[in-house]
């Protein structure tokens, strides 16, 4: 008998939200996602003790930094287990504008490439989709 995880499986992707490496890996996620919340619970974890004396040690005292290196080394890991993307939420202090985005991501040619493809993807699907509904 199949578990309701598998089931779901087959009729959409998994997302686990989470900084928990165990649990991701007995869960098997194609997607993660994190944020500040998660990412603290996760720092009670005895395993991410030794990364959480590295990032202190590396950022120098501040503590900011420390935390946007534990985001990212606590992402990298993750996506050593899953086969698809993680997202991290991140402080309001980073926030972006809208302008502000639209430049940054101008900057980086990969971001500007996956964009583009993103939005081709999105073209190729809606054309499938009318042809779908108009088949109907």
């Amino acid at each position: 008998m199949t578990s309701k995880l598998e089931q779901l499986k087959q009729f959409t992707t998994v997302v686990c939200d989470t900084g928990d490496l165990e649990a991701i890996s007995r869960l098997r996620p194609v997607d993660a996602t994190t944020n500040p919340s998660l990412l603290l619970k996760a720092a009670a974890i005895p395993e991410y003790a030794e990364l959480l004396r590295s990032v202190v040690a590396q950022s120098k005292g501040d503590v900011g930094l420390a935390c946007d290196h534990f985001a990212v080394a606590v992402g990298a890991g993750i996506l050593k287990v899953i086969p698809g993307r993680i997202s991290t939420e991140g402080e309001a202090r980073q926030t972006l504008t809208e302008a502000q985005f639209r430049w940054a991501s101008n900057e980086d040619a990969m971001a500007t490439e996956k964009l583009a493809e993103g939005i081709r993807q999105f073209a190729r699907d809606q054309e499938k989709l009318e042809k779908l509904l108009a088949s109907a």
